[in-house]
Order: C-alpha cells, then structure tokens, then sequence
C-alpha cells in the first residue's frame, strides 16, 4: 500500500531530466526502484490467518496494514509503529472488511502490495481515496517529506535532491499521485499525461543538481 508507482513514475521523470541537464549517462540508476520489494510476507501480531481471507478478522488486516508501514526499506514510505497503528485502522474503515473478503484479498496480499496494485481492483473511489490520504495528515505522517526521503533513496540520489523534491512536490500534486495509485494503479499512473506532466514539471526543480559525473 505504498506509493511505488509514484516513485517509479518520479524516478523516470527526474533521471530523464537529469541526464538531458547533466549529461549523466547512468541510465540505469534509478530503474530498478519500482521492482524493489522489502516487505514482509511473515504472519503477523493478528494470528495465522494471513493467507486466508475467509478467516481473516479486522485485527488480522489492520496488523497486515501495520506491517506495510513499518517492514519496507528506505526506498518505501514508512512510518514509526505509532504512526501506523493510527493510520491503519483508519484506512481499513475505508476499505472495508467486507470488501477485502469478497475480493479475496489476504492479509498477506496486503503485505505484499507494494504497488497499490490490489488496492487498485477493489473499486476504490476518489473519495475513498482522499479519505485514506488524509489519514496521514490526521497521524502526523509528512506525506510530502516521506515521498522525498523514498524517492532519492531509491534512485540514490543525494540530500540535497531529497530537500529539493521535497519543496518541489506540493500537497495537492501528491495527493493526486496518492489517489490515482489507489484508485488505478500502475496503469493509471501510466495513462494520466497531466499527472506525468506536472510531476516532471516540478522535479524539473530539481534535476540540474543530481548528478555527479
């Protein structure tokens, strides 16, 4: 349930820009951030019915959201075990028990969901959306300063570029990213030229200082 499509999408668009302001050749820095996956596929506090969405209780799922939150790695938006336990009950109000059931969707499948890609078929509306983005804001979650620390950890690119993207990507830009990986994953990352537009628009900032060769 983390924003990797967006990273990937924002690692593209800077790299690109990067290399045509710099003259970097390193291609292939940033390319393997979407495919990176650090989380957690163990059982969880909430028992063992992780892989069975039958028998799978609120607990259960809010566990597994927790663990998305606080298993990844740098280049992955992560908070601290508070952060997470106030964001995932919260998000789980949204979805829906009901919902992740009658989609067959396991607790384990949301640990593994580092794309929004199961997040993406259960028919999530905009609203849905925004109600599970405004969630940060209402557990003290910088949404806009995690974006930045995952994005230049996964395209290893330097503090100063962190700071930088973090200046450059506004509330609304990244609640756009946010809604539309939940509400249509990759693909609709992919397909949304206004959205490709805007975020290489503001990454553009940025890309003259993140190269070093």
């Amino acid at each position: 349930m983390r924003i990797r499509g967006a990273l990937a999408l924002g690692a593209v668009a800077l790299l690109t820009l990067s290399a045509a302001a710099c003259g970097d050749d390193d291609d292939d820095k940033g390319g393997d951030a979407a495919t990176t996956t650090a989380a957690s596929t163990s059982g969880s506090s909430g028992g063992s019915s992780g892989g069975d969405a039958s028998s799978a209780t609120e607990q259960h799922y809010v566990a597994a959201i927790e663990a998305q939150f606080t298993n990844g790695g740098a280049d992955s938006l992560q908070m601290t075990d508070e952060q997470a336990a106030c964001v995932a009950p919260k998000w789980l109000d949204v979805i829906g028990v009901d919902r992740l059931k009658e989609k067959g969707v396991t607790p384990d499948d949301i640990r593994a969901d580092t794309d929004n890609e199961k997040l993406s078929t259960l028919s999530l509306g905009d609203d849905d959306a925004t109600k599970m983005y405004d969630a940060y804001g209402e557990c003290d979650v910088d949404v806009r300063a995690q974006f930045a620390r995952s994005f230049a950890a996964s395209a290893e690119l330097p503090d100063d570029v962190e700071e930088c993207v973090g200046d450059a990507v506004s509330d609304d830009l990244m609640q756009r990213l946010f809604v539309t990986s939940v509400t249509k994953g990759q693909a609709g990352l992919d397909a949304d030229d206004q959205l490709t537009t805007d975020l290489t628009a503001a990454l553009g900032k940025c890309a003259p200082t993140t190269t070093t060769g």
